[in-house]
């Protein structure tokens, strides 16, 4: 199994550092990867149809990834990133909807003066490294530092989405507390934003307060085990979406919704033959 980055004991900082940044830039293969992991936590963020871009947070932007998607679908943004060589490669190729990138350490606390500006935030493949302890701070202290300062720069009704690695079930729940401590509402949410089988973990967070009491009785998804996390079908279709129709209807559609479905389905016809074959053996038994 391939080690993930944050799994080498590595910094972050020094993982991506000059080659470290170009190679992971270079990839057509996370290139793609990273894109399709935004749509999807675009997705999620189900922003309401607006005349005018949204403003909102990437966090560990990278190279740039996705901020080219967000400027693709609209939006400006603000990019934020502990790898002073994946700025600069942003920065080389950032488009005007980009309104500043920032070099700092997630860790200790997001560098915004001004609270409660961005419509929301969305984060791929880098909250997770927020779980290993720095030098001066354990894993815990980390996510606190992070979840005070991003519940003060969001909106009253805003969410955030953030795709995430968890190396273990422990971390996944350690993310899931860390943002509830600090007021959020929160759920793990599973979803197939690629067009094969791997599942994807994604942390939804919230600031409205009309989304506490639902989140917590999000239902468990089967297929997300050994993790607790809910399922995106579940997630679009929660009461306090904000889509328009036509905006569902796309969900629905799309290509992701459609293999979620699919493997809910796969599940399920397991089940009924793991349950077809116990009640033959129960027969054979009684016999």
């Amino acid at each position: 199994m391939r080690t993930r980055p944050e799994q080498t004991g590595e910094l972050a900082s020094r993982y991506y550092d000059e080659i470290g940044a170009r190679k992971y830039t270079a990839s057509g293969k996370t290139c793609s990867t990273q894109e399709e992991l935004t749509l999807c936590a675009l997705e999620l963020l189900d922003l309401p149809a607006s005349a005018v871009p949204y403003l909102l947070l990437d966090l560990g932007s990278g190279s740039g990834h996705s901020g080219k998607v967000l400027t693709e679908q609209g939006h400006a943004w603000i990019g934020i990133d502990v790898s002073e060589a994946m700025l600069a490669l942003a920065d080389s190729s950032s488009s005007q909807c980009c309104s500043g990138l920032a070099l700092a350490d997630l860790g200790q606390g997001l560098p915004l003066r001004q609270q409660e500006v961005f419509d929301g935030a969305v984060s791929i493949s880098a909250v997770q490294w927020l779980c290993k302890s720095s030098k001066e701070r354990s894993g815990w202290d980390r996510l606190r530092a992070f979840f005070t300062s991003l519940h003060a720069s969001l909106q009253a009704d805003a969410r955030g989405v953030f795709q995430v690695y968890p190396d273990t079930p422990a971390d996944c729940d350690m993310l899931l507390q860390a943002a509830r401590d600090c007021s959020f509402s929160t759920a793990a949410v599973l979803a197939f934003p690629h067009r094969t089988v791997n599942r994807k973990y994604f942390l939804c967070v919230s600031k409205r307060q009309s989304e506490a009491q639902l989140l917590v009785h999000a239902p468990l998804c089967p297929l997300s085990f050994p993790y607790r996390a809910t399922c995106a079908s579940w997630w679009y279709k929660t009461p306090c979406r904000d889509a328009a129709p036509e905006a569902r209807s796309a969900i629905e559609q799309s290509r992701s919704f459609k293999l979620l479905r699919t493997e809910h389905q796969r599940y399920l016809r397991r089940l009924l033959r793991l349950l077809k074959r116990c009640r033959s053996q129960c027969a054979q038994s009684s016999a």
